[in-house]
């Protein structure tokens, strides 16, 4: 399913992509209106991918969801997505943020937070002024990969997990570290680790 123009996600029901389906989205994606905790929430199974090329603008105020049932799936961010709503966001499938070039494989952490919880592969770059958190899975951050955001954390919020962090790493003065529950591999030279 291909969505070339604007896709807004925008109601309090769950949306399902099923049927080893893959949702491709190149325009502009708002993914907004929960008005309580678990509500607008995206569920992946059977196989299914969504891939985003374009904009994907992730403006929830309160905890949601895009989490995977039977089968599993992914989000690959071949573009930008931006997480700017209060609340948390969390995706427990697999999540690739892939560079190829200016412009693409970027995830803005603007507000609140973005937690990570199904692994991936990732060699674009983290940054904002909200909470990065990988919180279960394998992630793999490769050497052009960067995680420059005002706080991240690592946990075992869903599974224990292990974060290999290959590319540049570089808290806010002011911001933290934390490290709960799961291992996190520097292959490379952390250049802060904040507070």
């Amino acid at each position: 399913t291909n969505a070339n123009g604007d896709l807004n996600i925008n109601t309090t029901g769950q949306k399902r992509l099923e049927g080893n389906r893959t949702l491709n989205t190149a325009g502009i994606t708002t993914w907004s209106g929960s008005n309580n905790p678990n509500t607008n929430e995206i569920i992946v199974l059977g196989g299914s991918d969504i891939v985003n090329s374009g904009t994907w603008n992730d403006q929830n105020t309160h905890f949601v969801r895009l989490q995977a049932s039977t089968g599993g799936g992914s989000f690959t961010n071949n573009g930008t997505y931006t997480r700017s709503g209060a609340g948390e966001t969390h995706i427990s499938v697999a999540f690739n943020n892939t560079a190829s070039g200016p412009g693409t494989g970027v995830v803005n952490v603007n507000a609140g937070t973005l937690a990570l919880g199904g692994g991936g592969t990732s060699s674009g770059s983290f940054s904002g002024a909200g909470t990065l958190e990988l919180s279960g899975g394998t992630h793999t951050l490769t050497a052009t990969s960067s995680i420059t955001a005002a706080n991240a954390s690592f946990s075992a919020d869903t599974t224990t997990g292990t974060f290999n962090i290959g590319g540049a790493y570089d808290i806010s003065d002011g911001g933290t570290t934390l490290v709960t529950g799961s291992t996190v591999n520097f292959t490379a030279p952390a250049a802060d680790l904040g507070a």
